[in-house]
């Protein structure tokens, strides 16, 4: 009994390490019905009616297929997933450093990068 309880839970933690199960699992706007058979299990109800059972093996057939073709965008816009690494990204080399006309004094000031006094 206590072994069913781990492989019911080890499932989930395992999945959580992957990108494809962060995606779909912090998606903005989740299926009702789905969003509630996985906080059933969450709550310790690991064995659950069937019905739940089988919206709980549907999701984890869309993580599945979230790893092959991507119909949920990664809910961390600003960081790039792992599988897209190998890709160059324009965002990353426009805000490597600042322009070189307006750097970040000492003092906190912004400068354009003139000498002396401005007019």
């Amino acid at each position: 009994r206590q072994r069913q309880r781990y492989s019911s839970f080890r499932r989930f933690v395992l999945g959580f390490y992957t990108p494809e199960f962060r995606e779909l699992f912090f998606a903005e706007a989740p299926p009702v019905r789905m969003f509630r058979a996985l906080v059933t299990v969450f709550a310790g109800y690991w064995r659950p009616p069937p019905a739940t059972r089988c919206w709980v093996a549907s999701f984890f057939l869309l993580v599945r297929l979230q790893r092959w073709f991507t119909f949920v965008r990664s809910f961390a816009r600003g960081i790039r997933s792992p599988r897209d690494r190998h890709k160059p990204s324009a965002k990353s080399r426009s805000t490597m450093r600042p322009p070189p006309e307006q750097t970040l004094s000492v003092a906190g000031a912004v400068s354009d990068g003139r000498q002396g006094p401005r007019s």
